[in-house]
């Protein structure tokens, strides 16, 4: 369920990009990446949609890893096992990250709101992984002695 979950919440981040798709500069306004656009979009005009549909196809492949993970995709993917805590750990570290920057910055609430999403979405998968597979450490860790 949890991996479910958070395969859900990615595939909506991939939406989220794909509606970005028809109102880019406010896109990167609202990400605090207007001067990139500009750049960007000297290299090549459409470069700026490129990079948004390319942020939401990566989220649309992590989220049909969890939903493989989460048992509602017939066929697993490959390496599955090996994607899921790695999907983890990369949103973890982007949590860690951005609440770092964002204190280190000041930087206002919508920094603060995509770290939360991201520790959210990696403990989904992290915690998700970990029962989906029975990690054995943990057992050993927990269990009182006799």
């Amino acid at each position: 369920m949890l991996l479910r979950i958070g395969g859900w919440l990615t595939i909506l981040i991939a939406i989220a990009h794909v509606i970005g798709l028809f109102g880019a500069e406010l896109f990167f306004e609202m990400r605090g990446l207007g001067d990139q656009l500009v750049r960007d979009a000297s290299i090549h005009p459409y470069l700026p949609y490129y990079e948004i549909l390319f942020g939401a196809l990566m989220f649309l492949w992590i989220g049909l890893y969890g939903l493989a993970a989460g048992g509602l995709l017939k066929k697993d993917l490959p390496l599955l096992k090996i994607a899921i805590f790695t999907i983890a750990g990369c949103f973890l570290l982007r949590a860690i990250g951005g609440y770092i920057y964002a204190f280190a910055t000041h930087v206002h609430l919508y920094e603060m709101v995509n770290a939360t999403l991201a520790l959210l979405i990696g403990t989904l998968f992290l915690l998700g992984g970990l029962k989906k597979w029975d990690i054995r450490f943990l057992r050993k860790a927990v269990q009182k002695p006799a």
